[in-house]
C-alpha cells in the first residue's frame, strides 16, 4: 500500500481544518446569532455579521493554499511519471543493445572460425618450421601473430621502426595474403567497438563493461594483430576505438609494447577501469 507523502497529508490537513472551522464557526453562531438578535443592541449585531468576513477571509487563504499544494502535487506526480518514462526507455535500450552485442559477438566468433593461414615459403626457410599446412580459426590467428612477430623482430634490429614500417610490414608479410578473411574479422571487431563507443544513452560505466566482454573474448596473438591492423591506413580509425577501450592492455610481450608505442601512446596499454 502505498504511503502519503507529506503535502498530501498536509493538504488533508488542510481540508479537514477548513470543515472543522466552518463547523465550530456556524455552531457557534446560532448562538452568538441568538444572543445578538434577541439580547444585543443593533450595532453589537452588526459587529457580530462582520465577524465573518475575517472567517471568508481566512477560509479563501486556505482554500488558495490548498489549490497550490494540488498544483505542486500534481507536478511533481507528473515528473514521476516522466522519471518511470525515461527509466523504461534506457532499460529497453540496454536490453536491445545487449542482444545486439552478443549477436555480434557470436558473428565474431563465427568470422573467426573461418579465417585461414598460411606460413609464408620465406617464413618456412628461415625458421624451419614443420608446420607448412593451412590452419584455420584461433590456430590461424595465431600462425598470422607468429609470423608478424617474427619479421618485426627481425627488422628491428636494423634500428628503431617507425609507425608507417610497422604498418607496412604488417600489411606485406601477413594481411594481403589472406586479406578477405582477415578484413572480414576485423570489421566486425570496428563494428562492435563503434556501436558501443557512439551510443549515446550507455553510461561511460556500461562502455567499459561492454569494452571488457569483447576483450575477454581475445587471445593475446589476435591483440597483436588488431593492434598492427589498426597502424595500417585501410583501417579507417580502429585505432581510436582499440586506444578508447584499451584492447592491448593484456598484450603480454613486453618487448612488442615497447616496438607498438611508435603507433600507440602509453595510455593504450593501460587500464581503463
Amino acid at each position: 500500500m502505498r504511503k502519503l507523502s507529506i503535502l498530501e497529508i498536509a493538504l488533508c490537513v488542510i481540508v479537514a481544518g477548513i470543515l472543522l472551522l466552518w463547523y465550530v464557526w456556524a455552531a457557534c453562531g446560532v448562538t452568538i446569532a441568538d444572543w445578538f438578535l434577541n439580547r444585543a443592541n443593533p450595532a453589537a449585531s452588526s459587529a457580530w455579521g462582520d465577524s465573518f468576513g475575517a472567517f471568508n477571509a481566512l477560509v479563501s487563504a486556505l482554500g488558495f493554499g490548498g489549490i497550490l499544494l494540488t498544483l505542486v502535487m500534481q507536478g511533481r506526480a507528473l515528473r514521476d511519471q516522466q522519471s518511470d518514462a525515461i527509466a523504461q526507455r534506457l532499460d529497453q535500450h540496454r536490453q536491445n543493445f545487449d542482444k545486439s552485442f552478443f549477436d555480434l559477438l557470436g558473428l565474431m566468433r563465427d568470422v573467426r572460425s573461418e579465417i585461414v593461414f598460411k606460413y609464408s615459403d620465406s617464413y618456412i626457410a628461415a625458421v624451419g618450421s614443420s608446420n607448412v599446412g593451412t590452419a584455420n580459426g584461433a590456430e590461424a590467428l595465431a600462425r598470422a601473430a607468429r609470423e608478424a612477430t617474427y619479421w618485426i623482430r627481425l627488422r628491428i634490429k636494423d634500428g628503431p621502426m617507425t609507425k608507417k614500417d610497422l604498418a607496412r610490414l604488417y600489411r606485406v608479410r601477413v594481411h594481403t595474403r589472406f586479406e578477405a578473411r582477415l578484413g572480414a574479422y576485423y570489421r566486425v571487431i570496428y563494428t562492435i567497438l563503434r556501436r558501443v563507443s557512439e551510443d549515446s544513452v550507455l553510461s561511460d560505466s556500461d562502455k567499459r563493461g561492454y569494452g571488457n566482454l569483447l576483450r575477454s573474448q581475445l587471445q593475446s596473438q589476435e591483440v597483436l594483430l588488431l593492434a598492427l591492423n589498426g597502424l595500417t591506413g585501410m583501417s579507417n580509425n580502429f585505432s581510436d576505438y582499440l586506444i578508447e577501450f584499451r584492447i592491448m592492455k593484456y598484450l603480454p610481450s613486453i618487448t612488442m609494447r615497447r616496438i607498438l608505442l611508435a603507433g600507440y601512446p602509453k595510455e593504450a596499454f593501460e587500464a581503463r577501469d
